[in-house]
């Protein structure tokens, strides 16, 4: 029985260690910031933990402009990551 081990990726805002699965995922694709529900996208990829004050968190600090070295972020993106937990 061969199981797949467990993946952890760390948050972007909270850096603490968590899995995938209890992270969004987004990528930087030709300059642009995309969400990756399936979290398969290749290219640079950064992880924020599946909570509304990790998210609110990051828009206010505007750490995902960091992360991603870039000032321009769609507020849709965020307002994607904020629907996708209702």
């Amino acid at each position: 029985m061969n199981q797949k081990p467990l993946v952890y990726r760390m948050c972007v805002v909270s850096r603490e260690s968590h899995l995938k699965s209890e992270l969004f995922r987004l990528v930087k694709v030709n300059d642009q910031i995309i969400f990756d529900k399936k979290q398969a996208i290749p290219g640079r990829g950064v992880y924020l933990k599946k909570d509304l004050k990790v998210i609110e968190l990051a828009r206010s600090k505007k750490l995902l402009n960091k992360a991603f070295r870039t000032s321009d972020i769609n507020e849709q993106v965020y307002l994607d990551l904020i629907n996708e937990l209702k």
